[in-house]
């Protein structure tokens, strides 16, 4: 298998910008001053719009910093404010930086809470190479002496059951494959028994009826 990939996010740094009230008050400068700095700099800000010719509706023009060239937030001593009397005033002296973690997607299906995780095959069918996985993960233990449970592989596609367990169901190309087989399983045997009842009714209808004595 190569180019795996998984939907698990990695945990990204972000910076909250509270400004200090006391030191903004005594400085002269508002709130939304402080924000009209820096929503150009991490935001962007909207200048305008635009009505090309294929498209729709408008599209808005958006002003901001590149991200490679975007100032540190723990850094922003270089970044001035003017306060109404006109004087320069450091942002890093009005504003507090705390230091977080981002909140992560939540990805759910069927209404449980999944991770995803997939491959791309280099040589062989997707049929074998799942089917050597599926023999290797079902009844794995994953800790604490709980096993992983993987199915999905039926002609009937499994809805998952969490309540206690752990699921690796099979999706994707082999489970778009199994519903083409089933669905077509379905349909040749309507068409036998349409067939069959077609013929029944023909051989019927056509028996030659023996004279009485």
């Amino acid at each position: 298998m190569v180019d795996i990939s998984t939907s698990e996010p990695v945990d990204v740094v972000e910076y909250k910008i509270i400004v200090d009230q006391e030191k903004a008050a005594l400085s002269g400068v508002s709130n939304a001053q402080i924000a009209s700095v820096l929503r150009p700099l991490y935001d962007g800000e909207i200048i305008g719009r635009i009505h090309p010719d294929d498209e729709r509706n408008t599209v808005p023009i958006r002003v901001r910093v590149p991200y490679s060239q975007q100032p540190d937030p723990e850094h922003l001593e270089k970044i001035i404010v003017e306060n109404t009397a006109g004087q320069r005033i450091a942002l890093a002296e009005l504003v507090n930086v705390v230091p977080g973690l981002r909140d992560r997607p939540i990805l759910h299906k069927d209404n449980e809470r999944v991770t995803f995780v997939g491959g791309e095959l280099a040589r062989t069918s997707q049929i074998y190479a799942i089917a050597d996985l599926d023999a290797k993960l079902d009844g794995m233990e994953i800790g604490n002496g709980t096993l992983l449970e993987t199915r999905n592989l039926s002609l009937a596609s499994t809805a998952p059951e969490t309540v206690g367990t752990y699921q690796l169901l099979w999706n994707g190309e082999i489970r778009l494959m199994l519903d083409t087989y089933r669905d077509m399983g379905m349909v040749m045997g309507l068409a036998m028994v349409f067939v069959f009842l077609l013929l029944v009714g023909y051989y019927q209808c056509n028996r030659p009826i023996a004279a009485a004595d």
